[in-house]
């Protein structure tokens, strides 16, 4: 049986923490209302109205009492809070979510923000039914100009993806906002973040590799900007083929790069069958430029003529796109959950050693290991037991094991020593606490009408709802490896 959150009420006070220190309770100066959007990684979102005047707000609320148990990390949890705020209380601009108050008890962490009633980027695109490519620059500009105050800042947001992209309110022309700055970082010149965060169709290269900075959000940019005027990611993998693995080959095209060509088919490139401006197309080959030195910065980007207007198309988008893009987007609402969950999962000790242990295996330096080098390195494994530790992290089947695919192995491994974050994303779809997950819960979390279908795929006793332990065997069965896992490395003396 699952652990449950502990009963804080009665715990002593070496078993609490504080971010901000305890304030005066929010209920004594607001009214908290419904429930906004989904619950994400540490809390959720709520409707609050001012006792005083009443205007609305939206308070994020951070459970702390998740963390109670995890006393090791008690304070990497209080740095990465601490940040948040303090980065959110730096924010003043039209296009960024504003931080209003901060109210803290013994169990939460309310963070007192903007309504944004307006819905997130691709709901937007798809309940007006058709858009422009004149529209879509309105909104891209928007989201740099966001950018350019952050890194001007030295702020890099870190999970640039549709889902943190909110309108202020319905009506035509309403300002969109940046938000969920839990991921985000200050940077400093010739500095660089190593730790992997974001969703991975969104994700740039130096971040996989470890080595990045601001830069990263321009990239995101690209990626968003490609969707919303293609329908579907430059860089994608098939689920249905490569089932928990997808990510991992998502993950091996972005660091292949994009291609600036207009060629028939579906890829990292421009597909010729789907019409698009020149001028689009340059700004976005620009943006997904490997070469950070080369990409474009957010006013450089801001000064292209695409995102001044000036050659962005008033055709409507072809329906074929929207489409596309209804589909990308709802085919993905419970994945991008998931990850959320599960990100921050390699510290820079745990990255370090990965390198380290790359280069003491890869002995002629060539960027991958091969079988005879790990029998070199491991002489008391056998051939079989070799062949089976390259077969589970081989991703590409190359039968040798590059850096990018001994990460993600270490990735994976560390994701499902955390049941904690299964256990956060599995109470996120409960919404009612009741401990099973409905089809209309399931439904309501994935905007998907086969919810019936996946549950029944995963409902072993057959009562027609998933419990926590059945949510456990679904994503056990996927996402641990059968194969083993690489030993111990011997000294380098």
């Amino acid at each position: 049986m699952a652990e449950e959150d502990p009963d804080t009420s009665g715990a002593d006070a070496s078993d609490s923490f504080y971010v901000v220190g305890k304030t005066g309770n929010i209920e004594d100066k607001y009214i908290l209302g419904k429930q906004l959007g989904q619950p994400g990684q540490f809390g959720m979102a709520k409707l609050v109205t001012s006792k005083v005047d009443g205007k609305e707000y939206a308070v994020k609320i951070i459970s702390k009492a998740r963390f109670f148990h995890q006393r090791r990390h008690r304070s990497k949890y209080i740095q990465a809070f601490s940040q948040e705020i303090e980065i959110l209380k730096a924010l003043d601009h039209s296009n960024c979510i504003k931080l209003h108050e901060v109210f803290e008890d013994d169990v939460s962490l309310f963070l007192l923000m903007d309504v944004c009633k307006g819905g997130e980027l691709f709901e937007r695109i798809q309940s007006k039914g058709s858009y422009s490519e004149k529209e879509a620059s309105a909104v891209i500009r928007q989201i740099t100009e966001a950018v350019r105050y952050l890194h001007d800042k030295k702020i890099a947001h870190c999970d640039l993806k549709p889902d943190n992209f909110l309108f202020e309110d319905t009506s035509d022309g309403a300002v969109l906002k940046v938000i969920d700055f839990g991921m985000s970082k200050h940077v400093q010149r010739r500095k660089y973040h190593r730790q992997l965060c974001g969703t991975p169709y969104y994700i740039a290269p130096e971040v996989i590799d470890g080595h990045y900075n601001e830069a990263c959000d321009m990239w995101s940019i690209g990626v968003v900007m490609f969707v919303m005027l293609f329908g579907f990611p430059p860089f994608w993998a098939d689920p249905n083929k490569y089932a928990q693995l997808a990510d991992d080959m998502i993950y091996k095209a972005i660091r292949k790069g994009f291609k600036a060509v207009t060629k028939a088919g579906y890829g990292a490139f421009f597909p010729s069958d789907i019409q698009c401006s020149n001028s689009a197309k340059d700004l976005i080959s620009k943006l997904l430029k490997t070469d950070v030195a080369e990409r474009y910065t957010a006013e450089e980007a801001l000064d292209h003529p695409w995102l001044r207007g000036e050659t962005a198309s008033d055709k409507p988008i072809p329906f074929s796109v929207m489409n596309s893009l209804k589909a990308f987007n709802n085919r993905n609402k419970f994945k991008q959950r998931i990850l959320h969950a599960m990100t921050n999962t390699l510290t820079d000790d745990q990255i370090e050693l990965l390198k380290t242990t790359f280069k003491t295996l890869d002995k002629n330096g060539d960027g991958t290991i091969t079988a005879n080098e790990m029998k070199d390195a491991f002489g008391e494994l056998s051939n079989e037991e070799v062949q089976a530790i390259i077969a589970n992290a081989d991703i590409d089947g190359d039968g040798t094991i590059s850096y990018e695919e001994l990460m993600m192995a270490a990735v994976q491994r560390k994701i499902m020593s955390k049941e904690e974050r299964l256990l956060a994303v599995f109470r996120s779809i409960d919404k009612n606490g009741d401990g099973h997950i409905t089809v209309d819960e399931l439904k309501e979390a994935l905007g998907d009408d086969n919810a019936a279908k996946l549950i029944a795929e995963v409902d072993v006793n057959g009562d027609g709802v998933v419990d926590y332990e059945e949510f456990l065997i679904a994503w056990g069965d996927s996402l641990t490896p059968e194969a083993p896992s690489l030993p111990n490395l011997p000294s380098e003396d």
